[in-house]
């Protein structure tokens, strides 16, 4: 009577166990890096797509309970790490050394595919002490003004001052540009020799 009890309790608590083992993300297992496919907004959409190479590669595990780590290459260097994950439908959020990204899933044919789409932030939590300086902030608020005013009017004036408005703007405004070009390449340039 007791066997047949406890044959009969492990027969009715059986499926529970297992239906519980199997609560899981289904993002939860060991996936490897196939290939990226990177959208840039402009005009016209430019596509890049980066296939599994010597130069890029990773493994990335996603454990049940919210953690994952990653290893690979990535441009040729070492990509180490772990972090945080949260799923919400088909919406994932990773997050490594405090910064989260946000992106959408789908698993298909045992291929788990992630869309990552970025938005531009006016976040300038990181530099409070830039925001209450009011030099930085007028510059900031006027930054387009200032620079027509600096490239374009300014060139202009000292141009009609010598007689040749044009040769304000070809001279000062394109040869300011020429010259810091030039400079900034040539420091570059010594900067690899030394």
């Amino acid at each position: 009577m007791h066997l047949s009890i406890r044959i009969l309790l492990i027969v009715n608590f059986l499926p529970i166990f297992i239906c519980a083992q199997n609560n899981y993300s289904p993002i939860v297992g060991r996936w490897e890096f196939q290939s990226l496919s990177i959208n840039y907004l402009s005009t016209p959409p430019e596509q890049e797509e980066i296939k599994k190479s010597e130069k890029y590669y990773e493994n990335i595990v996603f454990l049940p309970y919210g953690q994952f780590s990653f290893q690979g290459k990535s441009s040729g260097e070492d990509l180490v790490g772990n972090g945080t994950y949260k799923t919400n439908g088909k919406k994932l959020t990773t997050t490594v050394n405090n910064i989260s990204t946000f992106t959408e899933f789908s698993i298909t044919d045992d291929i788990l595919i992630i869309n990552k789409f970025e938005e531009e932030t006016e976040d300038f939590s990181n530099v409070k002490d830039l925001k209450r300086d009011p030099l930085v902030v007028w510059q900031d608020k006027y930054i387009f003004t200032i620079g027509a005013i600096v490239g374009i009017f300014i060139p202009i004036l000292i141009g009609v001052w010598m007689g040749y408005p044009l040769g304000g703007i070809g001279l000062i405004a394109f040869g300011r540009i020429f010259f810091l070009h030039h400079m900034t390449f040539f420091i570059n340039s010594l900067c690899h020799m030394v």
